[in-house]
């Protein structure tokens, strides 16, 4: 059962979708949208600043579609008595312009065994444009046997200014995980405690004024044997309160110039030419106090 519900196999392509501005809570999924067909994707596809709480499986997936922007939502799964995979955001088969300024909450420790927060297989892959996947925030708190706050499978997209915190205490997975992608990966903070930051597979990336921790993850090697991340850094965040948000109480260690046509945090608020990895900012330079 979900909120909004149409099926693979159901006959028919959905065209021209808007789901802004709903509130769902509970369901097998909130909103589950096989769009198209294999051979015949929907299109016009927008789905923004919906609130989806208490799935027992996944909040968004969306499969077989055509997105302008997957934006904006706020995503909490349930915290206990829920299915054993869970997921917050998965996107599969399709194309996407904007995956920007999501916030997703994964809490569940008794009953996960796989642990998805955001999930991004087979997007943009025969398309020249990439996804701009911008101003995220995860926060994934699970003793799954698999966590990954995002994996990415086949696809082409641009990661830039997420934050992403992850505690698990035991098993596999990893932060950010690419297999088989195309990215450019640059501004995020990724922090994990447990697992390693960042995994990659048969995949192309540049990336770099990142920062990474996480468990047996040293930046120095990462850097010898990927060519990448000259500018990161390794800094365990000063959180605010990570129960309510990724915020941070000092940035002064985590500044990063800013991207080009990437003006904005995930508040909305502006970012100056020197700005801080990931989702948040604050305005250096132009009157703040370092």
């Amino acid at each position: 059962n979900a909120g909004i519900l149409k099926l693979e196999g159901i006959s028919g392509i959905a065209n021209n979708v808007r789901i802004v501005n709903n509130m769902f809570d509970g369901g097998f999924y909130n909103i589950l949208l096989h769009a198209g067909l294999v051979d015949n994707y929907g299109s016009g596809y927008e789905v923004d600043s919906n609130i989806c709480t208490n799935a027992d499986y996944i909040g968004i997936h969306l499969n077989y579609f055509n997105a302008n922007s997957i934006s904006y939502n706020s995503i909490y799964s349930r915290t206990s008595n829920g299915y054993s995979y869970v997921y917050n955001l998965a996107l599969g088969n399709g194309t996407v312009n904007e995956v920007i300024g999501n916030k997703l909450y994964l809490n569940r420790q008794a009953s996960a065994t796989n642990v998805y927060s955001l999930y991004l297989s087979h997007l943009n892959k025969s398309v020249s444009n990439r996804i701009l996947v911008l101003n995220n925030e995860i926060r994934v708190n699970t003793n799954s046997t698999t966590t990954y706050a995002v994996y990415t499978h086949t696809s082409k997209f641009d990661f830039y200014h997420n934050s992403i915190y992850m505690t698990t205490p035991s098993g596999g997975g990893s932060g950010f995980h690419l297999y088989a992608c195309a990215s450019n990966v640059k501004n995020n903070s990724i922090h994990c405690i447990g697992l390693l930051p960042f995994q990659f597979s048969s995949s192309s990336f540049i990336s770099d004024y990142n920062n990474y921790y996480g468990n047996n993850f040293s930046l120095f090697t990462w850097q010898n044997s990927t060519g990448q991340d000259s500018y990161s850094v390794s800094i365990v965040p000063p959180y605010m309160n990570t129960a309510n948000s990724l915020e941070l109480s000092n940035y002064n260690m985590f500044q990063c110039p800013r991207l080009p046509n990437i003006l904005k945090d995930i508040n909305g608020a502006y970012r100056t030419s020197i700005t801080t990895m990931g989702a948040y900012s604050v305005p250096f330079w132009e009157g703040y106090n370092l």
